[in-house]
């Protein structure tokens, strides 16, 4: 009997951990869809940043943002598209693959990867819910989801997807970043190379 009452006490305080990291959660997404909501109606959207000691940079909206986590991120686009080119198309391939967790492939690996996908990926486009949802497999599915709804609309385009208008923002890590932006910006070539 006292084993039993060890157990089930075990139990419950796993499920109430459990219940309040959902709920906390649960709180979180809503502020950032309340966030999202009160921005919809602006057709450009900018994020003030902050500075650390290393350079770093950090948007000081605390939700959503560039840096948030996946299902916010994946509400963000940019308000000024640009043609994908044959170099866009190529990235976006390699973010769709980055966002499916083939981040250890080689670059042109991970277009072979979504070329290799594409039936999945347009599947996944046009039916996300309805259909075998292979997005959901992804290291980041939500940004999946709107890669391969960017990219079965590049395939699409009448013009071809090197002249589709694409606003999706693809990601490419780096270090240095922000120290590295801004000597662009100043054009300090030292500051760059660091």
């Amino acid at each position: 009997n006292h084993e039993l009452n060890k157990e089930y006490t075990k139990q419950r305080d796993m499920d109430w951990r459990r219940i309040s990291e959902l709920r906390s959660s649960r709180v979180h997404y809503l502020q950032a869809l309340r966030q999202a909501r009160a921005l919809v109606q602006y057709s450009h959207v900018y994020f003030p940043n902050s500075l650390d000691f290393r350079g770093r940079m950090y948007p000081i909206p605390g939700r959503l943002n560039h840096t948030g986590s996946d299902p916010f991120r994946a509400l963000l686009e940019h308000a000024e598209p640009k043609p994908l080119g044959t170099i866009g198309l190529y990235w976006l391939k390699v973010h769709l693959a980055n966002k499916m967790g083939q981040t250890k492939l080689s670059f042109d690996d991970r277009v072979r990867y979504a070329d290799d996908h594409i039936e999945d990926i347009v599947n996944s486009a046009e039916a996300p819910l309805a259909g075998d949802r292979w997005w959901q497999e992804g290291a980041e599915p939500m940004q999946a989801l709107m890669a391969c709804k960017e990219l079965a609309d590049a395939m699409k385009c009448s013009q071809g997807p090197e002249a589709f208008l694409s606003h999706i923002p693809v990601a490419v890590d780096g270090s240095y970043n922000g120290l590295q932006h801004y000597s662009a910006i100043g054009r300090d070539v030292y500051g760059g190379e660091l």
